[in-house]
């Protein structure tokens, strides 16, 4: 692999002037090298308006790496508020999951995505999904998470979290933005002595709790 990068230099300045001013881009450019040799998936700019390929890319593979099982991908007209479903193993038996993806902000606007959202949600918990699907047991999920590829804006996420305290969720739905979600991808695949199955489960439940 070869980087080019092209710094800006003057006589006025010393090397070390010009590699602590440049320091911080430097270091973006050898994580994104580092992400790429350790197969992690790459932020792209389209994942802002393209929903479909947020989801296949990058919530995809982010799932597969914390670890969850039975990763279903359900995007359609009865999907009932889960765009993805998915399982987690515990000690006490398995705990299931649903996620409500998109692209872009989400505003606290009165009457805008996320009272969408909000509505899908509930239709989340109270609607059963099948696994495998079509054919298998009715599953209800314990637990929801909202994951948009932009930021929570107009004060969104104390909207969202108000909302849940009075609706009884609160605890048991999760809000990733994009910002998130690029934490995440630096603990499972960037961290140093990186044991998957041991880092996969800490940044799951430090996530969880946190969000």
């Amino acid at each position: 692999m070869k980087i080019h990068e092209r710094f800006e230099v003057s006589s006025s300045l010393s090397l070390r002037d010009i590699l602590e001013r440049h320091a911080g881009k430097l270091n973006v450019i050898v994580d994104a090298a580092h992400l790429t040799i350790a197969g992690g998936p790459k932020w792209k700019e389209e994942y802002t308006t393209n929903e479909q390929l947020f989801c296949e890319e990058m919530l995809t593979k982010l799932l597969q790496r914390m670890g969850f099982k039975d990763i279903q991908y359900r995007h359609g007209s009865r999907e009932f508020g889960k765009d993805f479903t998915f399982t987690e193993v515990t000690s006490i038996g398995p705990r299931y999951y649903a996620l409500q993806a998109k692209a872009g902000n989400i505003s606290g606007s009165v009457q805008g995505d996320m009272d969408i959202i909000l509505g899908q949600m509930e239709d989340a918990f109270t609607i059963p999904y099948r696994y495998p699907p079509g054919t298998g047991e009715h599953r209800f999920i314990s637990a929801f998470i909202i994951a948009i590829s932009g930021k929570f804006t107009n004060n969104a996420e104390e909207k969202i979290r108000w909302k849940l305290l009075k609706m009884g969720r609160m605890g048991v739905v999760y809000l990733w933005d994009r910002q998130k979600i690029l934490e995440m991808i630096h603990r499972l695949w960037l961290s140093e002595n990186n044991s998957r199955d041991v880092n996969a489960w800490e940044v799951r439940m430090e996530f969880l709790r946190n969000s």
